[in-house]
């Protein structure tokens, strides 16, 4: 066919999801009730560059709180915005990239504790990596070249030397290449791999429980997606591909029906419904069940506990004129409730979900491609106790230990005993002790051993705590093993 710009083909822009995001995730609610409701306050803009795309979370400036990078597509900048850790954000300071920017990656690419950024810039045929400063600030791009037209991009080891490497979907050529790191922020020489047609989101997990990365790649003209297993040396295998809806762009992975597998969840631009596609722990999947979201779900997919349920859902961004972000709950067994929408800017691209205002409630922030800011929601569902942390991430050496408090925050008329299970030991992390304790109190401290053979990079870690009535609080904590 006739070469197109990306976002031509999809009406708005395109930026798939974007497998990388760190973020702490709040929970709230009683056992048997929960799940029923969730709640968000009217939306705060922030200004972005123009045609913002997609947004990523990370600490940029080491204070303890979510910041927010922003591809902007139309100025060839990504904007920071520097949290202040009362739900709103400081004027962005923008950086350049290559041509078009339309994914970016937070990860820590040159081993100093700093995030960076890695950007796909569709027009450009190109990876920018900035790195950071720990301050806020971002060294002069660094370019790579990608071939035609990156459009999507994912971090993981690929190949376990311990150094992070990146996953690129080219839109153009039907492949995802790989990008070997350095660890001083370089990359090797790219190595591409077939997928179906019309590559657009891709994301990394274990799928068949080998203890190796393997990829999950949308195709947009193939309404699959395509799986490829990695051998742990840097290489897949072919393609084995399932079907989704119509259109498929972004792809997140998470154990949605609590099986200990990984599942995938696919928002379909054509259909407008996002699709299930259930793990068997062996590299398969299930037939798709889809769910409905608003017309046109956008560009990435954000996971998370709303309502406090302990079971995960699912925001995506609405990109038709009604200019709205679907929440959709978890039952925990795989399915999912009836939307709920909330409004945002104009023509809403990204969504990525992250406790921006400290309250242990997992709030929104959505890019508005038309209005060429960021929408932040605050999460308003009543909460009977949360648990939080100081800081929503740490950074640990492997074979080191890192001091954990868990902070039990507790509305006004409760204070009664809290019991704080520790996260089940996976991926080389261990807690310590590993037995809940139960409290009165405000906070409760663990230690996190990180093994020496733990794989670098960000690993999500779960405390969920319960009260003598049966209400269930959990919250996540990224370690990045460095």
């Amino acid at each position: 066919m006739q070469r197109q710009n990306f976002a031509s083909l999809i009406r708005r822009s395109s930026v798939p999801w974007l497998s990388l995001l760190v973020v702490m995730f709040g929970a709230l609610l009683r056992s048997d009730a929960a799940g029923q409701t969730v709640s968000f306050g009217a939306k705060t803009d922030i200004r972005t560059g123009s045609g913002p795309s997609l947004v990523a979370l990370g600490d940029f400036n080491s204070d303890g709180r979510l910041d927010l990078a922003v591809a902007n597509a139309n100025s060839n900048t990504v904007s920071i915005l520097l949290a202040t850790g009362t739900g709103g954000f400081g004027t962005r300071i923008d950086f350049g990239t290559g041509a078009n920017p339309r994914s970016v990656a937070v990860a820590d690419f040159n081993g100093d504790g700093n995030l960076d950024l890695a950007v796909a810039n569709e027009s450009g045929h190109t990876m920018s990596i900035l790195l950071g400063a720990g301050t806020g600030s971002f060294g002069v791009k660094t370019d790579f070249v990608t071939g035609s037209r990156p459009v999507s991009v994912a971090v993981g080891d690929f190949n376990g030397d311990g150094k992070l490497d990146l996953a690129l979907a080219k839109f153009d050529s039907n492949t995802v290449s790989i990008l070997l790191g350095t660890g001083t922020g370089s990359f090797g020489a790219m190595a591409d791999f077939g997928t179906g047609r019309g590559p657009t989101g891709v994301a990394v997990g274990d799928f068949n429980g080998d203890g190796h990365p393997d990829l999950a790649v949308t195709n947009f003209f193939g309404a699959t997606v395509s799986i490829l297993m990695g051998d742990g040396a840097g290489s897949f295998g072919a393609n084995t591909d399932f079907g989704t809806g119509i259109q498929p762009r972004p792809v997140a992975v998470a154990d949605f029906n609590g099986d200990g597998k990984l599942d995938l969840a696919v928002a379909n631009f054509g259909t407008a419904t996002v699709s299930i596609l259930l793990g068997t722990g062996a590299g398969g999947f299930a037939a798709k069940t889809d769910f409905s979201t608003g017309a046109f779900p956008g560009l990435l997919i954000a996971v998370g506990d709303f309502n406090g349920d302990g079971k995960l859902d699912l925001s995506v961004a609405n990109q038709s004129n009604d200019n709205t972000v679907s929440v959709l709950l978890g039952t925990g067994t795989g399915s999912f409730g009836a939307k709920t929408v909330f409004g945002t800017g104009s023509i809403p691209e990204t969504v990525a979900a992250g406790d921006f205002n400290g309250d242990g409630k997992l709030d929104l922030a959505v890019t508005n491609f038309g209005s060429a800011a960021v929408s932040i929601l605050l999460n308003t569902t009543s909460f009977v106790f949360t648990l939080g942390f100081d800081s929503p991430t740490v950074t640990a050496q492997a074979g080191t230990k890192v001091r954990v408090t868990v902070s039990i925050n507790r509305s006004t008329g409760f204070a009664g005993n809290v019991t704080v299970t520790p996260p089940d030991p996976a991926m080389g992390i261990n807690p310590k002790p590993p037995d809940p304790i139960a409290t009165t109190e405000a906070n409760v401290t663990f230690k996190l051993k990180i093994k020496g053979g733990a794989p670098l990079g960000p690993h999500l870690v779960t405390f969920t705590g319960r009260d003598d009535a049966g209400y269930i609080s959990s919250a996540t904590l990224t370690v990045i093993v460095q």
